[in-house]
C-alpha cells in the first residue's frame, strides 16, 4: 500500500509539472547525436548530444572529443544534453571521429559513445563575378591562396550550492568561478599547384583537474597545452601530413590508428601509391614530443604498398600490402589509466577490395601474419625471476562480400523493391596480438544478411555462429555462440496504394526480435571442472514493438514495448531465469511555433525466478522548450522515479528538476572583428531517498545548486 501511494503521489507531481523528462538515476546512460542517419553536415550546423537522461552528481560530466581535440569547454549544457554551434569558424570538411566520454567525480573515464562526424565541402566561390574589374579579380585570387582563420573561445562558469543533505553529500567546491578556453589557428597557402594547410588546437583551465594532461602528470600538468596539430602539404597525389593523422586500412595489423607523428604519400606512376607513416605507439597531446617520435622503442612504422587494376575506375580492383613494425613502452594514452606491459610486433598483411561497375557486387578480403613478443620489462619483474613468454607467430584473416540481387527495381509506380545478401567471416588464430589493432583471439565467426524493402516496407535478417578454442585443447571450455534476429519497419498508411490523405490514425511500426544462445560443448578434462553444473548454457530473447503516430504537424505521441528473457539452461541453475519488461509513451506538443512540450512516461518490471523477487520501476518526466526570442531561451525539465519490489521490503523515490534561461550575442563588423557569446543561469534541484523496510534502513540525499556561465567567442 506505501508503495502505491508514493507511486500515485509522484505521479500526479510530474503531470502537472513543467520540465521535460529526464532518465532514472540508475537508467543507464546513452547519448544520441543530431547528425546521425542525416548525411554530411553543413560546416557550421549546430551540433546536438541529447542524453536518455538527466546526469546525477554521482555520474560526473560529459567530455566531448572530435578527433583528438577536446571540444568540451565549447559545448553548451543543455537541459537535454550538449550543444556546439560553430559559428564564424566553421568545422573543418572531412570525416572526423565524435567522441563523448562520462567523467565521473572520482575514477577512471569511461567511453559512453563514438560517432561518425562528416562535414561536407563549402562550395568555391566563383572566380570571375560578374562585373567585377580584373584587377580586383586578381586581388580575390590572391586572398585565396592565403587564408588566416583564428578563433579563441572563453568559457567562465561558476557555481554555489544552495542546500545540500547530509553533510557527506557535500560538493568538493561550494563556491566556485572557473575560466576554460580553446584557440585554433588555422592557415591555408596555394602556391604553384601546392596546397598547404595547417592547425593548431590549443585548450586550457584554471581547474588543476580539468587540465588536458591531468591524468598523466596530477598538479604538474600545465593549465594551457596543445591539444592537437595538423601540418599538410599536397600536389596532386603527393601528400604530406604531420602532427595528429589517422592510418591504416588493414584490419587485424593496422587499422585507423590515431597519433602524433609523420605520413607521407607518393604516387607510382598512374596506377600505385606507396604511404609511409611513422606513429607515436599511444596517443598523446602537449608541447612534449613535438613529432611523436622521441621515443624510439614506442613507435609504429609502417608502409603500405596500393596496386589499383582498373584504370578507369579506381576501387574496382585494389591490391593492397601492408608491413608494420611496432614497439611499445609500459606507457598509456594521455586520457587512461591502465597497467600495461612492454610490446614488440612485426607483421605483414594483405587486403583486397573489388567491386563491379554497377556496385551491385562488392567484396573486401585480407590476410595478416604477426609475430608478436612481450621483452622484458625490469619495472613489472620488480627483480623476480619470471618465465618469458614465447614469441607467437600467428595469422588472421576476413572476408565480407554482399551483392544486390534487386537494386531499385520498379514494382509499381510508387514503389521499389531492394534485396542485398551479404556474408561477412573471420578468424583470429590463438594467441594472435597486434600492437596497432583491436582484436580478440582464438575466435572464428561466420555472419549472414539478407536485407529487403518494398516501398516502406523494410526487413532486415541475420545469424551469427562464433566458436572459440580453435586448437581444441581438452582442458579449455569451449563455447558457441548461435544469434539470429530479425527487423521489420512499415508505414500501414502506403501498403494499399498512396491515399491523397493518409488516416493519422495509422503509425509507424517497428518490431525487432532477437535470439541468442551461448553454451559450452562438454566438460573439459584436466582443466579444474568438477561438473557439467560449471559449463555455461544460456538461452536469450529480446523483443521491440514501437508505434508512433504524428496526428497533426503539432501533436505526436509513441508507444514502445520491449521484454527479454534469460533461460539459464546451466545444470544445477535451470531456475535462474530473468524476466525484464518496459511499456513506454511518449506525447509531444507544440502549440506554439516557439514553444514545445513533452511528456513521457514508462513503467519497467524486472523478475528473477531463481529468488522469487519482482522489483517494478515508474517513471514520469515533462518538458518545456520556449523560445522566447531570436536570442534567449528558457528550458525546464523534471522527472520523478519512483522503485520497489512486489513483497515491500524496499523502495525508493528520485527527483530532478532543472531550469535554464540562455541568451545568445552575436557581432560582426569585419572578417576579423566577429565576437559571439552565450550567457546562461541554471538552477538544479535533486532528491533522492531510499528505504529498507526490513531493517528499517533510510538514506536521504538533497542537493541544490545554481549555475552560471559565459561563453565568447572572437574571430
Amino acid at each position: 500500500m506505501r508503495l502505491a501511494f508514493s507511486l500515485i503521489a509522484l505521479v500526479a507531481w510530474a503531470a502537472f509539472s513543467l520540465a521535460p523528462g529526464a532518465g532514472a538515476q540508475g537508467q543507464k546512460l546513452e547519448i544520441r547525436a543530431s547528425f546521425m542517419g542525416s548525411g554530411p553536415v553543413a560546416p557550421k550546423a549546430r551540433i546536438q548530444l541529447k542524453t536518455n537522461r538527466q546526469l546525477s552528481p554521482a555520474d560526473g560530466r560529459l567530455a566531448v572529443f572530435i578527433g583528438d581535440t577536446d571540444m568540451t569547454a565549447l559545448f553548451a549544457v543543455e537541459p537535454t544534453g550538449l550543444s556546439y554551434t560553430p559559428g564564424v569558424v566553421p568545422l573543418p570538411a572531412g570525416e572526423h571521429s565524435l567522441t563523448v566520454y562520462l567523467v565521473p567525480p572520482a575514477g577512471a573515464w569511461s567511453r559512453l559513445a563514438e560517432f561518425n562526424l562528416r562535414v561536407r565541402a563549402e562550395p568555391a566561390a566563383s572566380t570571375h563575378p560578374a562585373g567585377q574589374p580584373a584587377s580586383a579579380s586578381r586581388s580575390a585570387t590572391a586572398a585565396r591562396r592565403f587564408a588566416i582563420a583564428p578563433a579563441l573561445t572563453l568559457n567562465l562558469k561558476a557555481q554555489s550550492a544552495v542546500l545540500f543533505f547530509p553533510d557527506t553529500a557535500r560538493p568538493e567546491r561550494l563556491n566556485s568561478v572557473d575560466l576554460a578556453g580553446q584557440g585554433t589557428m588555422q592557415v591555408k597557402i596555394e602556391r604553384s599547384g601546392w596546397n598547404w594547410q595547417n592547425q593548431f588546437d590549443v585548450v586550457g583551465s584554471t581547474v588543476p583537474d580539468e587540465a588536458l594532461r591531468s591524468a598523466q602528470l596530477g598538479r604538474q600538468a600545465p593549465p594551457v597545452d596543445l591539444a592537437s596539430y595538423l601540418v599538410q602539404a599536397q600536389k596532386g597525389k603527393t601528400r604530406f601530413m604531420m602532427g595528429h593523422i589517422t592510418y591504416g586500412s588493414s584490419r587485424h595489423l593496422i587499422n585507423n590508428f590515431s597519433s602524433r607523428g609523420l605520413m607521407l604519400t607518393l604516387p607510382l606512376g598512374t596506377q600505385s601509391d606507396l604511404t609511409l607513416a611513422a606513429l607515436n605507439g599511444t596517443s598523446l597531446v602537449g608541447y612534449n614530443n613535438f613529432f611523436g617520435l622521441n621515443k624510439r622503442k614506442h613507435q609504429i612504422i609502417s608502409g603500405t604498398f596500393g596496386r589499383e587494376f582498373l584504370r578507369e575506375r579506381p576501387g574496382g580492383l585494389r591490391l593492397e600490402a601492408t608491413i608494420m613494425h611496432g614497439s611499445l613502452l609500459p606507457l598509456n594514452n594521455f586520457n587512461q589509466g591502465s597497467i600495461n606491459d612492454a610490446e614488440r610486433n612485426v607483421g605483414g598483411s594483405l587486403r583486397l577490395v573489388a567491386s563491379d561497375k554497377a556496385q551491385r557486387f562488392r567484396f573486401d578480403g585480407g590476410y595478416t601474419h604477426s609475430r608478436f613478443s612481450n621483452p622484458a620489462d625490469p619495472l613489472l619483474e620488480q627483480g623476480r625471476s619470471l618465465t618469458p613468454l614465447r614469441d607467437a607467430t600467428r595469422g588472421a584473416r576476413h572476408l565480407e562480400a554482399s551483392y544486390d540481387f534487386l537494386n531499385d527495381v520498379k514494382i509499381t509506380e510508387t514503389r521499389r523493391a531492394r534485396l542485398t545478401a551479404g556474408y561477412r567471416h573471420e578468424r583470429v588464430d590463438p594467441l594472435f596480438r597486434s600492437v596497432a589493432a583491436a582484436t580478440q583471439a582464438d575466435r572464428q565467426r561466420h555472419q549472414f544478411e539478407l536485407l529487403a524493402s518494398v516501398g516502406d516496407v523494410n526487413a532486415t535478417f541475420s545469424h551469427f555462429r562464433d566458436r572459440d578454442n580453435l586448437n581444441e585443447i581438452p582442458s579449455i571450455l569451449k563455447t558457441l555462440t548461435r544469434r539470429s534476429s530479425l527487423g521489420l519497419g512499415l508505414v500501414p498508411a502506403t501498403l494499399f496504394g498512396a491515399p491523397v490523405k493518409a488516416s493519422v490514425w495509422l503509425p509507424r511500426l517497428a518490431y525487432s526480435f532477437e535470439r541468442t544462445h551461448q553454451f559450452g560443448t562438454s566438460l573439459p578434462t584436466d582443466g579444474n571442472f568438477a561438473s557439467l553444473s560449471q559449463v555455461p548454457n544460456q538461452l536469450s530473447f529480446n523483443q521491440t514493438f514501437a508505434a508512433e503516430w504524428q496526428i497533426s504537424p503539432k501533436i505526436r505521441f509513441g508507444y514502445r514495448f520491449n521484454r527479454s528473457l534469460q533461460d539459464n539452461r546451466q545444470v544445477g541453475r535451470e531456475n535462474a531465469d530473468l524476466v525484464n519488461s518496459v511499456n513506454a509513451l511518449s506525447v509531444g506538443i507544440n502549440p506554439l511555433s516557439r514553444f514545445d512540450f513533452n511528456l513521457e512516461m514508462s513503467s519497467e518490471s524486472a523478475t528473477n525466478h531463481e529468488q522469487d523477487r519482482t522489483d517494478r520501476t515508474l517513471r514520469c518526466g515533462t518538458g518545456f522548450i520556449w523560445r522566447m526570442t531570436d536570442s534567449a531561451v528558457l528550458s525546464a525539465n523534471m522527472a520523478t522515479t519512483v522503485a520497489g519490489d512486489r513483497a515491500d521490503t524496499n523502495d525508493s523515490r528520485h527527483a530532478e528538476l532543472d531550469v535554464q534561461w540562455a541568451w545568445r550575442f552575436a557581432r560582426e563588423r569585419s572578417r576579423y572583428r566577429k565576437v559571439q557569446s552565450q550567457f546562461f543561469i541554471r538552477y538544479a534541484n535533486r532528491y533522492s531517498m531510499t528505504r529498507d523496510n526490513l531493517f528499517g534502513f533510510k538514506n536521504l540525499n538533497k542537493l541544490q545548486t545554481i549555475n552560471t556561465g559565459l561563453s565568447v567567442t572572437f574571430f
